[in-house]
C-alpha cells in the first residue's frame, strides 16, 4: 500500500493561530497520546478538528498509522457516504 504524503513544519510565535489559516476555538479532549481542538479556517470560517499529538516517538508512531489509514479510506471511498472521519490534511506543527 502507497501512500503520497506531504510532510509540512510550522512555526508560530501566536499560539491561538496554527499555520496562519486555523484559529482555535478551544480545547475539545485531551487523551493519553493528543489533544483535540476545535479550529476555525480563518478564510472560510469552516470548523475542524485538529488532533495535536503529544511530543513522544511512541506517540508519533502511532498517529502516522492513523494518517495512513484516513488517508486510504479518503482516497478509496465517500466519508459522508461511509459514515467515517474525513481527513482535510496533515502537517508537523513546530512551536519554537
Amino acid at each position: 500500500m502507497g501512500f503520497d504524503m506531504k510532510v509540512y513544519i510550522y512555526n508560530t510565535t501566536d499560539a491561538h493561530i496554527i499555520r496562519e489559516k486555523y484559529e482555535i476555538i478551544n480545547e475539545l479532549k485531551e487523551s493519553t497520546f493528543s489533544n483535540v481542538y476545535l479550529v476555525r479556517n480563518i478564510k472560510t470560517e469552516k470548523l475542524f478538528c485538529v488532533k495535536k499529538i503529544k511530543d513522544d516517538k511512541n506517540y508519533l508512531d502511532q498517529s502516522l498509522s492513523e494518517i495512513y489509514v484516513l488517508d486510504y479510506l479518503r482516497k478509496t471511498g465517500d466519508p459522508s457516504k461511509n459514515r467515517f472521519v474525513d481527513l482535510h490534511e496533515f502537517f508537523y506543527f513546530n512551536v519554537s
